[in-house]
């Protein structure tokens, strides 16, 4: 992480209020924003940055974005994500978000239901990597470890398992 100079948040503020009015409804220039934000730390101002956005337009990359911040009120933080589920039971990145909102408040058995939700709505690495964090800290390390292998096979382009193949070729051989 780069060192923050003093003043960063204030100033991220300054140029953000320059920023016209209609381009602060653009989900994108939104986006930009609060990553800033989370990077200095400023957690209650991002959470209401992006509650805002997503109140007013549902976003799915601000939706996962969401999942990030770590308010003072997780628990809130928490209620408010579910109550979008309402309006998007099919967002896989808004079962992320739940996961790791739940997870943060130690609701391990709803975070663990969120995070395989995800899983199956749309497998993504990012969902297998949650799960895996989650099953690691659960003290579940043959669950994570398949959780992290799931992972690694859903980033990848198709030919996960031309590596297995060739090893096994080569101990066949050896």
């Amino acid at each position: 992480s780069v060192p923050v100079p003093e003043g960063s948040a204030h100033l991220l503020n300054q140029i953000w209020d320059a920023v016209p009015k209609t381009q602060r409804q653009n989900p994108a220039l939104i986006g930009v924003y609060a990553r800033r934000l989370l990077e200095l730390n400023e957690m209650d101002e991002c959470e209401s940055l992006l509650r805002g956005a997503l109140k007013r337009q549902w976003d799915h990359n601000l939706g996962l974005l969401y999942g990030f911040v770590r308010s003072a009120d997780a628990e809130g933080q928490l209620k408010v994500a579910e109550g979008w589920l309402k309006s998007n039971p099919y967002s896989a990145n808004l079962l992320l978000t739940l996961g790791r909102l739940a997870a943060a408040n130690e609701l391990w058995d709803k975070a663990r239901t969120y995070l395989t939700e995800s899983l199956s709505t749309r497998p993504s690495p990012e969902a297998a990597y949650a799960l895996g964090r989650l099953l690691e800290q659960l003290d579940e390390g043959d669950a994570a470890r398949a959780a992290y292998r799931r992972g690694l096979e859903l980033s990848g382009d198709g030919t996960a398992e031309a590596p297995r193949t060739s090893i096994s070729r080569q101990r066949a051989v050896s």
